[in-house]
């Protein structure tokens, strides 16, 4: 089953993408993500709220890059996995596995 994870997010185009994001374009999709995500009032963000702008783009910065990156390497299952583990172990940082779990049940 892994396997079949592992060889279903090897993508042929999405590397070359996210690169061209990642070197040209990062500012503009981090902005575009967070007015997207603001639009549709996502419940994740209301643990952020507090936050000073700066902040939040500082994070929005980190996490975006590491996204795009792992993509334009085509390995993103390396993350999920660690994500994934992050999130058994309550490691994931600033909000706790219970609130997840109480965004998606």
């Amino acid at each position: 089953m892994e396997a079949n994870l592992i060889k279903k997010l090897h993508f042929e185009y999405l590397p070359a993408f996210a690169g061209h994001i990642l070197q040209h374009r990062l500012i503009d999709f981090i902005t575009t993500h967070g007015n997207i995500s603001k639009s549709l009032n996502l419940p994740l963000l209301k643990y952020y709220k507090h936050l000073p702008a700066a902040t939040l783009q500082e994070y929005a910065l980190k996490a975006n890059t590491g996204f795009l990156q792992l993509f334009s390497e085509n390995n993103a299952s390396s993350q999920l996995k660690e994500d994934l583990l992050d999130w058994e172990s309550n490691q994931l940082g600033y909000i706790k596995r219970n609130i997840y779990k109480s965004m998606i049940y």
